[in-house]
């Protein structure tokens, strides 16, 4: 089997993808950004992956690895035999593509980093030694795979700006109240840098603990909460500065 035969294994799950991954409600009441941010967590519907897919607090150690098995199979058998990882894949798919669509909030964006993981998985797989559980090296495998997008992305937006057309914007329709909060504390985020934004995904929305986010991370426990209590005063600060900026602008039309 091909890498390219391997995309297209991953390619053909994109229905499959869309309706089995987490989706996060549209009902959210939040007085300030972090509020908001916090009210994603578990037992949203978008928290972390549960019981079912592999969550972190059901894989204690790599000898109770519920994959081992199966992740040796395909071991055995690739590249020229690939009827073990194709089960991996299908058993994965919706766990990897939840966690990137939260990240990366673009269903077309979590497709393309849940395709480059499975394509890692494909080339990376011989060579994975259980010295911890196959769902934390994935874990870490899709945290890559997002920054990489994420880069890719903060790219084209350069671009874009670069050669953007001079014409006035079209007239942009009202939002309701909620759905402007929302939609503002997205852009808020977007605005954080990947080194801060995905750690404070993990927490509030995913719900890691700190020492959860230090392992899959590869970073101390201090410098997580460092740069999470960083991305916090961050967001914060941000959302003051634009109430406190259309305030002006209301003052000035009076």
């Amino acid at each position: 089997m091909t890498l390219a035969t391997a995309a297209m294994h991953v390619r053909s799950n994109r229905g499959k993808i869309r309706g089995s991954a987490h989706r996060a409600p549209d009902d959210r009441n939040a007085a300030s950004p972090l509020a908001l941010v916090r009210s994603q967590g578990p037992g949203t519907g978008c928290g972390r992956p549960g019981q079912g897919e592999g969550a972190l607090s059901g894989v204690e150690t790599p000898e109770s690895d519920p994959d081992r098995a199966l992740v040796e199979r395909a071991q055995a058998e690739l590249p020229y035999g690939t009827t073990a990882y194709n089960e991996l894949v299908r058993r994965h798919t919706a766990r990897v593509y939840g966690r990137a669509q939260r990240i990366l909030r673009s269903s077309a964006d979590a497709e393309e980093a849940t395709q480059d993981v499975f394509l890692s998985v494909f080339r990376n797989l011989p060579r994975f030694r259980f010295e911890k559980p196959f769902v934390h090296w994935l874990n870490t495998v899709t945290l890559n795979a997002c920054r990489m997008v994420l880069r890719r992305r903060a790219a084209e937006q350069r671009r874009r700006a670069a050669y953007r057309d001079q014409a006035p914007p079209p007239p942009e329709r009202p939002d309701p109240p909620d759905a402007g909060l929302r939609k503002l504390v997205t852009e808020l985020l977007d605005t954080l840098d990947p080194g801060t934004r995905v750690p404070m995904i993990m927490r509030f929305v995913e719900g890691y603990s700190f020492p959860e986010i230090a392992e899959q991370l590869e970073i101390s426990e201090s410098a997580a909460k460092m740069r999470i209590a960083r991305g916090s005063k961050k967001l914060r600060e941000l959302y003051e500065e634009r109430v406190r900026g259309e305030k002006r602008l209301v003052d000035a039309k009076d």
